[in-house]
């Protein structure tokens, strides 16, 4: 990705001929890409000491299995680029292989049946000749449309960084402190099947498996699919004597994962507990087939199970031949001369188990194999707001006028009372690049102030101020956005008319009782309110979303947008705004004024994805000194 310089400009005053003035915008000048150095000997789409390589890893996010998919690489204008991958079955999931590729900018397009397609871009470089790209498909219903993701199943920046640190705490046997960041991780995404899987796995490496075992089944019952937690309790209730509950997990293991052996060495020791010994032959077989010399256990079992079927002979043979490559062995030399002896019953060799026993969850589950698993477009941030309709209670009718002339006068006292304050702004920016991983977080606090600016008898400004040290200061990173709290303005009588509005039906919000409005750009009116800002060239953006309006005062307490459609010119796929307001009192002058107290933004931006968090606190009344602390807003 090329470097995208950083505009000092924290808000455009001029108005464009098109629009009067962009009330909210991303700021973001974008520096064209550096020309790569031509080589005679090797033309373009060829690199020097070796070929880019493209690996394209597909999977559900329900974990139903995904079929063969058609993978499309484009080049990076749309071009066809007439290479085929190739292709490999991993588990129950496939991955695709391109090869040979030159350093560019690449498109890859997923088409599998029962899903959604699905397109990520990617860049090489001649530092970074070997990419990787994971899809997560979302499964659609018979009406074509993308069944809903469960909110608690997002993997959030936090949750992401967290499993990160986590990941990193592991690989060095921290178990305490990874035990700690995966907490975080869970407090935030308590519905994410792998974070339950990492967490009840460090109970089970700090000998506390009891503990972790509620996590592992919260894991599987999130997603039947989770190889990895399948395998790890199915062992753990294997050796906790329920053979019956881990052959069933194992089972499960062994179809999304059919060459792995060690399923199949525990599989042979459960059914040769509950006494079927030709399915224990069967799994033992196919454990020594496919383990080799690691399975060491799986040729004691392939005796105890012949002798089980009544083949002693065959037991024996089994016996001598692991006894060449394991002669100091003790049980296997008293089992063999209990089967060599005549006076010796099956029935007695049967009750002397391996004393392995089987594998633990620990040995199916080694630290050494823990990878933390890249974030994609359908974890990165929260749902769309069109995925699903917020749940409606009670048969109050919505009077969509009504709650339309409510919202909007109470847009307009805000538009008064937003410039009378100032406050403390906590400001954090996270980038998770296209390989999946999240960049350090930038940080910064200032001391922050808004003005609204009166262009004319349609349009409003709203001006940024933020300060560092009493210096005018603007916001770090590679993208900047701008006045993102102002959103409110969508019901503000001077743009309310710019959107179609519907009332889908009384709900709440954190205990409030709240009419659901949902907005969307009009397609017969030009966008005002927001504007994507690259190469000091303004793209209008075309906004929809969701409001919840208190159905007593009116008053807007939460507010979630999309973009009607991306903006392919500047390769702005995404991008999603979360903004809460809250009362704010202020008891010595008896004052209560609404204003933000977070906004969240995640964008899909040239294929990375970035999330924006602004937090405010510490409100002061400009020009009044007065200290107090923000109260909890009421109902």
């Amino acid at each position: 990705m090329s470097e995208i310089a950083v505009s000092s400009i924290s808000w455009i005053h001029k108005p464009r001929s098109l629009f009067s003035i962009a009330v909210v915008l991303f700021a973001l000048c974008v520096m064209p890409p550096a020309a790569l150095p031509q080589d005679p000997a090797n033309p373009p789409g060829m690199t020097v000491g070796g070929f880019g390589t493209l690996t394209i890893r597909v999977m559900s996010f329900t974990g139903t299995p995904v079929p063969p998919a058609t993978v499309t690489l484009l080049a990076d204008m749309g071009e066809m680029t007439g290479i085929n991958p190739v292709t490999r079955l991993d588990g129950g999931d496939y991955t695709y292989f391109f090869s040979t590729l030159g350093p560019g900018r690449y498109a890859v397009v997923v088409n599998a049946a029962g899903f959604q397609a699905s397109r990520q871009t990617v860049e090489l470089t001649p530092e970074s000749l070997a990419e990787e790209l994971v899809f997560m498909l979302k499964p659609v219903g018979a009406d074509g449309k993308p069944l809903e993701i469960p909110p608690s199943a997002v993997l959030t920046p936090k949750s992401q960084k967290e499993m990160q640190n986590a990941m990193k705490d592991l690989q060095l046997k921290k178990f305490d402190s990874a035990q700690k960041h995966l907490l975080v991780a869970f407090q935030s995404s308590p519905g994410n099947a792998q974070i339950n899987y990492l967490l009840g796995m460090t109970y089970v490496w700090m000998d506390q498996a009891d503990k972790g075992k509620p996590y592992l089944e919260k894991a599987v019952a999130l997603n039947p699919k989770h190889l990895e937690s399948l395998l790890a309790l199915g062992n753990l209730r294997c050796r906790e004597g329920d053979f019956a509950g881990g052959t069933t997990l194992l089972e499960s293991a062994i179809v999304l994962a059919p060459t792995a052996w060690q399923p199949h060495q525990t599989l042979a020791y459960a059914y040769l507990q509950q006494r079927e010994f030709a399915k224990a032959r069967d799994n033992a077989d196919r454990a020594f087939e496919l383990g080799k010399e690691k399975a060491t256990g799986a040729q004691l079992l392939q005796a105890q199970a012949l002798l089980g079927m009544g083949d002693k002979p065959q037991a024996a043979t089994v016996l001598t031949s692991y006894l060449q490559t394991h002669p100091k062995d003790a049980y296997a030399a008293k089992l063999l001369d209990w089967v060599t002896k005549p006076q010796r019953s099956v029935e007695t060799s049967l009750s002397v188990t391996p004393p392995k026993g089987p594998m633990s969850a620990k040995e199916a589950a080694p630290v050494e194999d823990m990878v933390a698993p890249p974030a994609t477009r359908d974890t990165w941030g929260p749902p769309d707001v069109d995925a699903s309709v917020p749940t409606t209670v009670g048969t109050r009718p919505c009077i969509l006028p009504k709650v339309l002339a409510g919202a909007g006068k109470r847009a307009e006292e805000m538009v008064a009372h937003i410039e009378q304050f100032s406050a403390m702004e906590k400001y954090e920016s996270v980038e998770i690049r296209g390989n999946g991983q999240l960049s350090e977080p930038t940080t910064a606090v200032f001391n922050y102030m808004v003005f609204i600016q009166h262009i004319n008898d349609n349009s409003l400004g709203v001006d940024e101020m933020r300060e560092q040290n009493k210096a005018t200061a603007s916001l770090p990173g590679k993208l900047q956005d701008m006045g993102s709290s102002g959103v409110f303005l969508v019901f503000h009588p001077q743009y309310r008319d710019d959107f179609e509005m519907k009332c889908e039906g009384l709900g709440q919000w954190n205990g409030q009782a709240t009419w659901l409005v949902h907005f969307q750009q009009r397609s017969d009116k030009l966008p005002r309110l927001r504007e994507f800002i690259s190469d000091q060239k303004g793209y209008p953006m075309r906004l929809r979303g969701r409001a919840w309006i208190s159905a007593e005062s009116s008053q807007l307490v939460h507010l979630e947008s999309d973009l009607v459609q991306p903006l392919p010119e500047v390769r702005l796929r995404r991008e999603h705004m979360t903004v809460d307001y809250q009362l704010v009192p202020f008891p010595k002058h008896k004052v209560e004024i609404w204003l933000p107290q977070q906004v969240d933004l995640y964008v899909d931006f040239r294929g990375h994805f970035y999330h924006h968090l602004h937090t405010f606190s510490d409100f002061q009344l400009i020009a009044v000194e007065v200290e107090h602390k923000v109260g909890k807003p009421k109902t």
